[in-house]
């Protein structure tokens, strides 16, 4: 379970059923997941007679108002909410709720966090992160089934889609038996899967076909063909009369391609920004989600983003570049790098990619590795560590962790010749 995690499903349940106005909000350009988990979560705190308010700082996107009670979630207005509880669904970043919502529910307290994205912050007064489930529906549903609330058809309708979306209808590898178990139960107490599936994958607007025919003309193949990438700018999109929803998933197109291992869709912004939208095929071999948090996004292992300032080819070409390396670095030293970002460790990929790039060269099998942070760790997670740098980069490790409570942040490291130092002085 998420290392930040500090309140259980039940915990949860007994402040909402001890609240009397709770308002429900979710990350800006909301999916399928976001806007599913809100209607859910907040279909069935009304039935137990709470006051609810679902708000979301682009309101609900077009292509999902067909669910029960989407005409429920509103933009933030300009007035400040007042309400007992405050539940932040599926953002793992406390800015990507939106300016709006942040502003409009900034005097409302406690704030429960609820997701399951691996680069979740831990914002907020009570925690609940798990990356083990595909969506964050499903960790809905799980609070709804185990703390014997209501689920009334918007509820039952609006998970379905949320788990079907973020699992890319049942078929990404975060996908565990569990998930159709929990499919399963919502078809029998009444979930359409025909007609839900149809709203959701063969309903689109013909603007869409016309913005993939734009995209196809200008797809960039890179490192070998393992890399394809699309770019959207400000000028298309005005021609086109694009809204956010037209371009969801069209990634996955080009992801498909057999020697693709990364499919990247760039999209120009208003403000002067590139909104970055990642994913990758194998896991093993790249993890978007390090990749974008490089970046200030982050995500999931095969499908993350980020928003990046810059023009829109200043910032392709910083981005590619950062994907290149990754994909061009020795798979164990990849993985290894990927491990513990996964375990939030206390390094950064930049500077730990170079440096053990630099170790393939050295031919002695046993090292010592000297490592100085600001982040305090249990002997058994410092042998683990030990063991984990043995196993993947085949070396025998010596390692020396020591604690330095002078840093405030980033760690120093020295293996053989090579010293890393990254650290942040008070």
């Amino acid at each position: 379970m998420f290392e930040m995690n500090n309140s259980s499903l039940s915990e949860i349940a007994s402040l909402v059923r001890e609240a009397e106005s709770i308002v429900i909000i979710s990350h800006v350009r909301p999916d399928g997941d976001a806007v599913g988990s809100q209607i859910a979560l907040g279909a069935s705190i009304y039935e137990l007679g709470k006051e609810v308010i679902l708000i979301n700082e682009d309101g609900c996107p077009s292509n999902l108002e067909f669910l029960l009670d989407s005409d429920k979630i509103l933009r933030p207005s300009d007035s400040h909410i007042d309400a007992d509880l405050c539940i932040a669904l599926d953002t793992a970043n406390h800015e990507r709720l939106g300016e709006g919502c942040i502003e409009s529910t900034k005097f409302v307290k406690p704030i429960i966090n609820i997701d399951h994205h691996i680069t979740n912050e831990g914002y907020g007064d009570f925690i609940y992160v798990d990356p083990n489930a595909p969506a964050t529906a499903q960790i809905i549903y799980e609070l709804i089934s185990s703390e014997k609330l209501p689920l009334p058809p918007a509820s039952r309708d609006s998970l379905f889609v949320g788990i079907s979306t973020d699992t890319g209808s049942f078929r990404y590898p975060s996908t565990t038996a569990r998930t159709y178990e929990v499919g399963a139960d919502l078809l029998r107490m009444g979930a359409d899967c025909g007609a839900l599936s149809s709203a959701v994958y063969e309903k689109y607007p013909y603007r869409r076909i016309e913005l993939l025919k734009k995209l196809l003309g200008n797809l960039k193949m890179t490192s070998n063909n393992k890399i394809a990438s699309w770019c959207l700018d400000l000028k298309t999109k005005r021609e086109l009369f694009i809204e956010p929803e037209d371009s969801e998933n069209l990634s996955d197109l080009i992801r498909g391609i057999d020697s693709v291992q990364v499919a990247v869709f760039f999209e120009e912004l208003k403000d002067y920004s590139v909104r970055v939208s990642m994913r990758s095929k194998d896991v093993d071999i790249v993890d978007v989600s390090v990749i974008c948090s490089h970046f200030g996004g982050g995500g999931h292992p095969l499908a993350s983003g980020a928003r990046v300032d810059g023009e829109l080819n200043e910032v392709e070409g910083k981005v590619l570049n950062k994907i290149c390396e990754i994909v061009k670095s020795p798979k164990n030293l990849n993985n290894f790098f990927l491990l513990l970002i996964k375990k939030r460790r206390i390094f950064f990929l930049e500077k730990i990619i170079e440096s053990f790039l630099k170790l393939v060269s050295i031919e002695k099998k046993e090292l010592t590795a000297s490592i100085v942070s600001s982040k305090k760790l249990s002997q058994e997670e410092i042998l683990k560590l030990n063991k984990e740098l043995s196993s993947v980069l085949k070396y025998s490790i010596n390692l020396d962790y020591r604690v330095d409570e002078s840093l405030i942040g980033g760690f120093k490291i020295q293996i053989g010749s090579l010293m890393i130092d990254s650290s942040i002085k008070n």
